[in-house]
C-alpha cells in the first residue's frame, strides 16, 4: 500500500516541476537572451516479485525530472537602443558581476553607466580586449569595456567610396543619370559629391564626372572623369 502512495506522489511532484518549468518559459517569452528549458522524465528501478511464470515487476514511480536547457538560436529583433547587439550563431557575451565573478549571457541590451562603462541591463560589466596601436590581442586578459562618452575622435578624410546603382541599359546616347554622396575632409567637414553618368554612342559604355560644389573648393578645379564599359550581361 505504501508503495502505491509513493509512486503516485512521485508523479505529482514530477508533473508539478514540469508545470513550473513550462510556466517559467512562458513568463520569459519576451526576455532578451532567455533560453527555454525542457523536462525529461525517467522511471525508477522496478522490483521483481515472485518467480518463474508468476513473476511480477512493480515500479517505484517516476524519478526527479531532469531539466535540459535549450541553446537553439532565437529570433533577432530590432530595438531602439543605440548600444543593443545580438549574437547570430554560437557564442556568449562575457560579463563580470559586482562580486567579480565572470558570467556568460546572450542578452545584448546594453547601456553605459555614469563613468562610461558598458553594462548589461542587470548591472554586469561587459568584458573585452583593449586595442593598442591598432592591434587587438585576444590572447590577453579581458577587462571592463569603457566608452569615452563625449570624447571626440580625430577626423579622417574620405579616401575611397563605392556606389551600388543601376544604369538603364536602354538609355539613348546623351542620356544622363546623377547621384550624390557625402564625404569628409581632413577637418571633419562634410561635403556633397555629385556624380553624373552620361551614355555614349558606344554600346554598354558610359562616361562619369565627379564634382564638388563650387562653394566648397577654391577655383579652378578639374572634375574627376572616366569611362565605364560593361559586358553584354552587365
Amino acid at each position: 500500500m505504501f508503495r502505491s502512495f509513493s509512486a503516485s506522489l512521485s508523479a505529482l511532484r514530477a508533473h508539478s516541476t514540469a508545470v513550473d518549468i513550462v510556466g517559467n518559459n512562458l513568463a520569459n517569452v519576451n526576455t532578451p537572451g532567455f533560453k527555454a528549458s525542457a523536462v525529461a522524465f525517467y522511471d525508477l528501478v522496478t522490483q521483481s516479485i515472485g518467480s518463474g511464470l508468476g513473476k511480477t515487476q512493480v515500479g517505484f514511480g517516476v524519478g526527479r525530472p531532469i531539466t535540459l536547457r535549450r541553446f537553439s538560436q532565437g529570433a533577432i529583433q530590432s530595438s531602439s537602443g543605440a548600444l543593443d547587439v545580438a549574437i547570430q550563431g554560437d557564442g556568449f557575451f562575457v560579463v563580470r558581476n559586482q562580486t567579480g565573478a565572470i558570467l556568460f549571457t546572450r542578452s545584448g541590451n546594453l547601456q553605459v553607466d555614469k563613468d562610461g562603462y558598458l553594462m548589461t541591463a542587470t548591472g554586469e560589466y561587459v568584458q573585452g580586449w583593449t586595442e593598442v596601436n591598432g592591434v587587438l590581442d585576444t590572447r590577453g586578459a579581458v577587462s571592463d569595456i569603457r566608452i569615452p562618452v563625449g570624447a571626440l575622435k580625430p577626423p579622417s578624410a574620405t579616401t575611397t567610396f563605392s556606389l551600388d546603382l543601376n544604369l538603364d541599359a536602354q538609355a539613348k546616347t546623351g542620356d544622363t543619370f546623377t547621384t550624390s554622396l557625402q564625404v569628409y575632409d581632413s577637418l571633419g567637414a562634410a561635403h556633397i559629391l555629385t556624380v553624373q553618368f552620361t551614355k555614349t554612342d558606344t554600346p554598354n559604355q558610359w562616361t562619369y564626372e565627379i564634382r564638388f560644389p563650387d562653394s566648397d573648393v577654391t577655383a579652378p578645379i578639374t572634375p574627376v572623369t572616366g569611362t565605364l564599359t560593361f559586358s553584354p550581361t552587365g
